[in-house]
């Protein structure tokens, strides 16, 4: 009698929010990156940011930018998130990583998005002569999580590369500019272990200024429909040339993972194009993504996606 009353319990299923990745671009130039946030909360909401110095702000120039966010809206019985962040606070183009604890039956981690900011407070070496909140030329920058479920933690990275371009005081104060990266992300408790996927890009983009035909780069990966993709690292980086230290001024970057009939599409971007262009650049991108499957027959997942154009600074969007 037991068993026929536990087998008529009805299932209980869980519903969380998984981040698919951002793009942002700028509406008419290249900029520095001053502030750049693209935040999953848990209830599938979001906070949005992007500044790109005083040629951003209406200070010399106004730009607006626009956004892309995705997530994905899971119901399942097994697949559940624990959500949290780290702040790093990096110096100069140098990586940060910290060790947190995961909890007992986690089987994984994700990027939930994340936060870059240069207008904190600096140290007694910066310079008197630039303004920490106009941002720096970047070469690239590096985000993310890695699990070690045996001994139960997982390491939070960051790495913001500065690059030198066309102002000296800025060239000097990124040598000892501080950066306050936080990183968002989820525990995932699941019933399985993720397939791993690790995809490496890489191009030479066009120069032919102004505003040169920059294709963003894909590549698919075929999985089950029902199956959950958290992204646990990814990089962007446009270095001028091979070996160079130079730094760019940005106008689209972006990582983002659609759903296909065989699985997923993931796209990557980064981009100078512009009405100036410092240099013709290369494009390189790597991206980790761990897929779940989902076994349960009455699970779903929602591809959520959303676009806005939005004043410089943060700001927060209610669930699509």
């Amino acid at each position: 009698m037991l068993f026929f009353v536990l087998a008529c319990q009805p299932t209980t299923f869980t519903s969380s929010s998984l981040w698919s990745g951002f793009h942002y671009e700028w509406d008419k130039l290249s900029h520095r990156i001053s502030l750049h946030q693209a935040q999953l909360h848990n209830d599938g909401s979001m906070t949005m940011g992007m500044i790109g110095g005083d040629w951003s702000t209406g200070e010399t120039f106004t730009d607006l930018p626009t956004f892309r966010m995705h997530q994905q809206q899971i119901s399942d019985p097994y697949f559940s998130t624990i959500y949290g962040e780290t702040t790093l606070t990096l110096v100069a183009d140098q990586p940060q990583e910290i060790s947190i604890p995961l909890d007992q039956n986690v089987a994984g981690i994700a990027l939930q998005g994340f936060r870059i900011n240069t207008d904190i407070a600096q140290g007694e070496e910066y310079p008197d002569d630039y303004d920490p909140a106009h941002g720096y030329t970047a070469s690239g920058y590096n985000i993310g999580v890695e699990p070690d479920l045996e001994n139960r933690n997982a390491t939070v990275h960051a790495q913001v590369d500065w690059g030198p371009q066309d102002r000296e005081n800025m060239n000097t104060a990124m040598q000892f500019a501080q950066t306050e990266v936080t990183v968002y992300w989820a525990q995932i408790t699941h019933n399985q272990v993720p397939q791993t996927y690790k995809l490496d890009f890489a191009t030479s983009h066009d120069y032919s200024p102004p505003y040169s035909e920059h294709e963003l780069l894909e590549e698919s990966i075929n999985h089950e429909q029902s199956a959950a993709i958290a992204i646990r690292s990814f990089s962007l980086s446009i270095p001028d040339q091979e070996g160079s230290d130079m730094g760019s001024y940005w106008r689209r970057m972006g990582i983002e993972i659609l759903p296909t009939d065989n699985g997923s599409l993931i796209q990557v971007d980064a981009s100078n194009s512009s009405i100036l262009e410092e240099i013709a650049v290369d494009f390189m991108a790597s991206i980790t993504v761990d897929v779940y499957s989902l076994s349960h027959p009455d699970s779903t997942i929602d591809h959520v996606n959303y676009s806005e154009e939005h004043d410089i600074g943060s700001h927060s969007y209610p669930k699509p």
